[in-house]
């Protein structure tokens, strides 16, 4: 069988398994992670769990992919930035808008004017 980026996959165990580590399950869970999230810079700029798993199976289950996957979301957006030009003439004609009364006086003074 054809290994996955092995090299990631020991990174991977020993960024987020600091006790008991049972290799074989834990390669074959990181190898199933790497299918999914195959950039080497997503793993090494994710942030560590306050509390580290005791397996990797727990980014299978629920919150575990709600979290890589809201993570890899983040390390995927593009910030580049557009510069934008106005041009020193006015596109359309000023609207006339009729200002509501604020006090009782004024709308007896000037009425109702829409």
């Amino acid at each position: 069988m054809k290994t996955i980026n092995h090299k990631l996959c020991q990174f991977i165990i020993k960024k987020y398994i600091k006790q008991d580590i049972n290799w074989p399950r834990e390669i074959k869970i990181a190898q199933r992670l790497i299918k999914k999230f195959n950039s080497y810079k997503f793993w090494h700029n994710l942030k560590d769990l306050v509390a580290p798993p005791p397996s990797l199976a727990w980014f299978l289950k629920p919150e575990g992919k709600a979290f890589l996957i809201k993570e890899y979301e983040l390390f995927n957006l593009n910030f580049i930035k557009t510069n934008t030009s106005l041009s020193p003439t006015k596109v359309g004609k000023d609207k006339n808008i009729c200002k509501k009364p604020k006090t009782l006086l004024e709308f007896i003074r000037y009425g109702k004017k829409t």
